[in-house]
C-alpha cells in the first residue's frame, strides 16, 4: 500500500515536471514569433525611400487676393469680400501647457495645428513633442479642425525625408483634417546645425518633405516669412504646395497667394494662458 502511494506521488511529480516544460516550451515559442514579428514591424519602420517627386519650377506665380480694406479686427481678425471668407485657428506646442479646448473654441477658434514633433537644433536628434498627443485629443474632443507641424532642423533632403517619415509615424493611425506642415526656421538665440546651409538646400528640404508627406497619403504646407521666402526659398518651387504665410502686422505684405496668415504672436484670449499664435485662414465661397 506504501509502495503504490509512492508510484502515485511519483508519477504525479513526472506529470507535473512535463506540464512545466511543455508551458515553458509554449512561452518560449509564443515569446520568439513576438519577437519576429516585432522586429520585422521594426525594420518595416526603418525602412525609407529617399526618392521623392521633383516638382517643375512654376512659371507664374499666383498672386495674393487680399484686399486690405477688406481684413477687419484686431486680436481676432477676420477677412470677407464677393469670392473669399475667413476663419480663425491657432498654432499650439509644448510651450502651450495646459488648455482649456472648449473656451478655445467658444473663443472663435475653429481650428489648431499643433506641433507633432522636432529636430534638435543642434543635436540633430528627431523628437516627439511632449504635449502632442494630449493636445490632439483636447482639440478633438472640443469639435476643432486638426492640422500637424513639424519644426524642421534638416541639413540634407535625406534628413528632411526622414522627418516626413517620422512624421507619418506619429500621425498614421490619428484623424488629420488639415495640411501636415514644414516648419524650417532660423534660430536666432543661438549657433544652430542650419547657419551654413545654403538656401538651395533649405528649398530642397522643404520639397523634399512636402513631397514625401503628399506621398504618404497627407496634404502637405510649407511655413515661410518675408525674409525666407525673398532669401532662404525659392519660390518659384515651394509654391507648388500652399503657402503658410507668417507676418505680424495688420496686413500682409506677401504679393503672392497663401492660404494661412499667421498675423500675430501675442495673443492672449480664454482658455490659453501664454502669448499664442493666431491664424486667418482664406476660404472659398
Amino acid at each position: 500500500m506504501v509502495m503504490a502511494k509512492r508510484v502515485k506521488k511519483k508519477y504525479i511529480l513526472v506529470i507535473a515536471m512535463m506540464t512545466l516544460v511543455f508551458t515553458i516550451a509554449v512561452l518560449l515559442v509564443i515569446n520568439a514569433l513576438l519577437s519576429q514579428l516585432l522586429n520585422r514591424t521594426k525594420d518595416e519602420k526603418l525602412i525609407i525611400d529617399y526618392r521623392y517627386e521633383v516638382k517643375d519650377d512654376l512659371l507664374d506665380l499666383p498672386l495674393s487676393v487680399i484686399d486690405p480694406d477688406k481684413i477687419s479686427g484686431d486680436t481676432f481678425k477676420s477677412y470677407e469680400d464677393d469670392t473669399y471668407t475667413s476663419i480663425l485657428g491657432i498654432d499650439v506646442s509644448s510651450h502651450q501647457k495646459d488648455i482649456d479646448w472648449q473656451k478655445v473654441k467658444d473663443a472663435g477658434i475653429e481650428f489648431v495645428y499643433i506641433r507633432c514633433g522636432y529636430r534638435g537644433y543642434q543635436s540633430g536628434l528627431l523628437n516627439t513633442d511632449d504635449m502632442f498627443y494630449e493636445h490632439y485629443n483636447g482639440a478633438k474632443e472640443a469639435g476643432l479642425e486638426v492640422g500637424v507641424y513639424f519644426f524642421s532642423h534638416a541639413v540634407n533632403i535625406d534628413e528632411a525625408i526622414e522627418e516626413a517619415y517620422y512624421t507619418y509615424e506619429l500621425i498614421k493611425d490619428l484623424d488629420i483634417d488639415l495640411e501636415v506642415v514644414y516648419d524650417l526656421e532660423d534660430i536666432d538665440y543661438d549657433e544652430s546645425r542650419l547657419e551654413n546651409v545654403s538656401s538651395s538646400t533649405r528649398t530642397d528640404c522643404a520639397m523634399a518633405f512636402a513631397s514625401k508627406i503628399e506621398e504618404l497619403g497627407y496634404d502637405p504646407m510649407i511655413y515661410a516669412n518675408l525674409y525666407w521666402s525673398e532669401v532662404h526659398y525659392d519660390l518659384e518651387k515651394i509654391m507648388n504646395y500652399p503657402i503658410w504665410y507668417a507676418q505680424y502686422s495688420d496686413v500682409p505684405d506677401f504679393p503672392y497667394y497663401f492660404t494661412l496668415w499667421q498675423y500675430t504672436n501675442t495673443a492672449i484670449f480664454d482658455g490659453v494662458d501664454v502669448e499664442t499664435d493666431i491664424n486667418l485662414r482664406l476660404l472659398e465661397k
